[in-house]
């Protein structure tokens, strides 16, 4: 199915989640592109919007593409394909940006790092 908008798609979402009567529904969504979906979707639901910051993970020779994105909880989101057509190393992949520990609790870091893959 093709949109005019992002929004006209958010509006049709919203059509389709009205009809499953939910309870206490709120919306979260990702940047940029998400946001004018979950708009249109928060505002036809009536319910509260939200925003998951998330950084991209670049390609080191090519920072204008990403191999993932990582959450500010430390979980990340890997495109384990590309990882191993473009033969990224462990050290290339290294931690995601703006992920420095800065509290310790019981000698090891506040945030355990959770990995997925995208499908």
């Amino acid at each position: 199915m093709l949109f005019q908008s992002r929004a006209q798609a958010g509006a049709k979402l919203a059509q389709e989640l009205l009809a499953l009567d939910l309870r206490d529904p709120f919306v979260l969504a990702i940047p940029r592109g998400g946001l004018p979906v979950g708009g249109s979707v928060s505002r036809t639901l009536g319910c509260p919007l939200d925003v998951i910051p998330l950084v991209k993970i670049p390609i080191p020779w090519s920072p204008d593409a990403n191999y993932g994105t990582a959450a500010p909880d430390g979980s990340m989101a890997l495109n384990t394909p590309l990882i191993n057509r473009l033969e990224l190393s462990r050290p290339e992949i290294g931690s995601p940006p703006g992920r420095q520990c800065t509290r310790r609790s019981a000698g090891s870091c506040c945030t355990a790092r959770r990995r997925f893959s995208l499908p």
